[in-house]
């Protein structure tokens, strides 16, 4: 499952105005940065998500926040 979040950050068809090459790589690099250490504080916090999926990912500001806590 996670090669397929990680192509859904990295292979989505692009727009006018969305980044590409290098910029979108680091987009990626950014957003996998964020969903890694929010998966880590919820750990840390003995909860596990038990959902994850591109469905539960959201993006608001380019910042990303999980969703649906309803089997954690």
């Amino acid at each position: 499952a996670t090669g397929a979040l990680l192509d859904s950050f990295a292979h989505p068809g692009v727009s006018v105005g969305e980044p590409v090459g290098e910029d979108r790589e680091r987009m990626v690099q950014i957003f996998v940065r964020q969903l890694l250490l929010a998966l880590k504080h919820l750990h840390d916090m003995r909860i596990a998500h038990l959902d994850l999926r591109p469905e539960t990912i959201l993006l608001q500001d380019n910042k990303l926040k999980l969703a649906d806590f309803g089997q954690s």
